[in-house]
């Protein structure tokens, strides 16, 4: 049942709904209900957007047990929320796929949990803008500047326990930290981005003001303060039960915390020293690339795809493994066998930043003994 009122509601007026003597067919009452809400300013008249999904649109190696889930950006009507409005497809078969569909109490989040695991390896698209969601004053969810219908691609599994955070930058305890810092948390895969607000960043009992981002496949979240952190100030990064694809729980909450030195760094990074030296002649065939930075480096992102090895005369990366020093001033790349004789070797860094985001590039070149 649906009541519409012949004119806009006033503002700010507090308004009761009563429920009293309705009865069934064969005259049983029901139990008598009161609910109260309060007009907003000025009448609704445009659509709910979609700001974020779980999956995101076209991810791939999805856990068959994948919740499937929308955030908006208002709070919709539940019960324009049906198998017709939000439809999930199995690409393959060309079929609808069957389950149970969930409102978050604020109305600004539906979920959809599939009544059997999906199938494995297998493209799935998720149906939504202008099938008929509506928000309360029945205007429909579209584009309206959010995102759009989606699809995704299942894995061959499905995940049985929660995400773990593998790494974060600063380090726990980590001083004279600069004030535009960036917060960045690896985990181990794919997080549902519906669930990254239970990270925060805060200050004393303050929650800090910032921008949020993902990377890696939403397996990294980036926290960017909008302002310079206060100097020589305790802060707290908070991870709390943020889920995975299949709504999996993060098992324990992780803290960290920094303190702040006295000012912000606007300087890139960049390399101090390299050993073999640039230009060095007849390297050791056991040589490791050892590298010194002007200040500390976020330690996650020194890895294979920001410090490696060329062998300029087959054009191919040399095996090996990656190491940064816990302070993040020193990294190496130790070959994992012994180099070519007489071969010219590039090292090449491209991609690494500092604790504030700011990147650094270095290229050397060395070649090896007879």
């Amino acid at each position: 049942m649906y009541l519409t009122p012949f004119v806009p509601l006033p503002d700010g007026q507090l308004v009761t709904v009563t429920i009293a003597g309705v009865t069934d067919p064969s005259g049983n009452q029901a139990v008598a209900t009161a609910t109260q809400f309060t007009v907003g300013a000025s009448p609704d008249v445009s659509g709910p957007a979609a700001i974020a999904t779980n999956p995101v649109n076209g991810l791939v190696n999805v856990p068959t047990n994948v919740v499937i889930a929308l955030r908006l950006s208002e709070a919709i009507d539940p019960s324009s929320v049906t198998p017709g409005t939000f439809q999930i497809y199995d690409n393959a078969l060309g079929q609808l796929v069957p389950g149970a569909y969930t409102v978050s109490g604020d109305s600004r989040t539906i979920s959809f949990v599939p009544s059997a695991p999906l199938a494995v390896n297998r493209s799935h698209s998720v149906y939504f803008a202008w099938y008929g969601i509506t928000d309360l004053a029945g205007n429909a969810l579209g584009s309206n500047g959010g995102l759009w219908n989606f699809s995704f691609t299942t894995g061959a599994t499905a995940d049985v326990t929660g995400p773990q955070v593998v790494a974060l930058s600063p380090g726990d305890q980590f001083t004279a930290v600069p004030r535009n810092v960036q917060v960045m948390i690896d985990f181990d895969r794919t997080i549902d981005v519906l669930s990254a607000d239970q990270i925060t960043l805060s200050g004393g009992s303050q929650p800090v003001a910032q921008s949020m981002s993902l990377a890696n496949g939403d397996a990294r979240v980036i926290l960017t303060p909008l302002v310079p952190l206060q100097p020589s100030t305790v802060y707290t990064a908070t991870i709390g039960t943020v889920t995975d694809l299949s709504g999996l729980p993060l098992a324990t909450p992780v803290t960290s915390q920094f303190t702040t030195g006295p000012s912000v760094d606007l300087i890139a990074p960049f390399v101090t020293a390299v050993t073999p030296a640039n230009g060095a002649q007849n390297v050791a065939l056991n040589a490791t690339v050892q590298i010194a930075f002007n200040e500390r480096v976020n330690r996650l992102s020194i890895n294979p795809t920001t410090l490696w090895l060329l062998d300029a005369t087959t054009g191919q990366r040399v095996a090996g493994d990656v190491v940064i020093s816990l302070d993040g001033l020193n990294a190496a790349f130790i070959p994992s066998a012994l180099l070519t004789p007489s071969r010219t070797y590039y090292v090449q860094m491209s991609g690494f930043v500092d604790l504030t985001g700011q990147q650094g590039s270095m290229f050397t070149s060395f070649r090896t003994t007879p």
